[in-house]
């Protein structure tokens, strides 16, 4: 993607605005795993219960924006007036509108998605999962079809009642929510899943949750030698990050009107 430092900053503070003026609906949101766990060791389930993950195929790259946009400038009318909707939405397009990518010499503007690497982008992906959720979520929770449903970032988690609908069937429902968005299923094996960094095991009446571990070889050792300068100055960067942040967290200070920690401003680096 073609971004530069001006772009980054201007999608940064229209990322704020928007944050600002948008009331997001966390329903089926989890933010890390300790919520998680708490939440699904108070689940009471019974034999006839399926655990079932979904990861979002690509998601950045299919988001709708046009339809995403149109979304949003609803959201925005319900809590603020035309004239700052207007803005808001117009200052985005223009960001949106800059998803360029450079491929073999040749520029290319996309006609769909976000720029994966914009600070923008994960808010507006969540706008638009955010909808889906509601328009094709929601229902099959209230009916209890469903029993449990979460999702963090792109990763989804479901605990159905087989009795009332086949992980199958979920699946066929699923494919049919939108033609941007594909999913990538995983079922439970040995009345087990893997989510985030959770292992979850279906037992008669509850879920038990322990850590999950990826797989890794260790048997194989590293070849890789690192190649140390002996003569790298790191005092530079240092002495940067020290002048940016003390203004960054002023700035924060008088936004939030909280009180943070300055940093010493000599560096320890020789």
């Amino acid at each position: 993607m073609l971004n530069s430092s001006f772009t980054q900053i201007e999608d940064l503070k229209l990322n704020t605005i928007l944050n600002n003026h948008l009331h997001l609906d966390k329903e089926y949101v989890t933010t890390n795993s300790n919520t998680l766990t708490n939440e699904l060791i108070k689940r009471k389930i019974n034999n006839q219960y399926r655990l079932l993950t979904l990861d979002v195929k690509d998601l950045y790259v299919n988001i709708p924006i046009r339809e995403t946009i149109e979304i949003l400038r609803t959201q925005l009318l319900t809590n603020n007036d035309r004239q700052t909707t207007n803005q808001i939405i117009a200052l985005l397009e223009i960001i949106l509108g800059q998803n360029c990518v450079s491929f073999q010499g040749q520029i290319y503007q996309l006609d769909k998605g976000v720029a994966m690497g914009s600070p923008i982008s994960g808010t507006i992906a969540e706008i638009s999962l955010q909808q889906l959720e509601k328009s094709h979520i929601k229902h099959l929770m209230d009916s209890n079809n469903l029993v449990f449903y979460t999702r963090y970032v792109r990763d989804i988690l479901i605990v159905n009642d087989s009795t009332l609908i086949t992980p199958e069937r979920i699946l066929q429902y699923i494919d049919t929510i939108h033609s941007n968005i594909q999913l990538n299923p995983t079922q439970e094996t040995n009345s087990n899943i893997c989510f985030m960094d959770l292992s979850i095991t279906r037992k008669p009446s509850c879920l038990e949750i322990g850590i999950y571990r990826k797989p890794t070889a260790t048997t194989s050792p590293s070849t890789f030698s690192p190649t140390i300068h002996s003569n790298t100055n790191l005092q530079p960067t240092n002495s940067s990050l020290e002048e940016c942040l003390p203004f960054l967290l002023e700035r924060n200070d008088r936004r939030n009107g909280s009180t943070y920690y300055k940093p010493h401003t000599t560096t320890t680096f020789p």
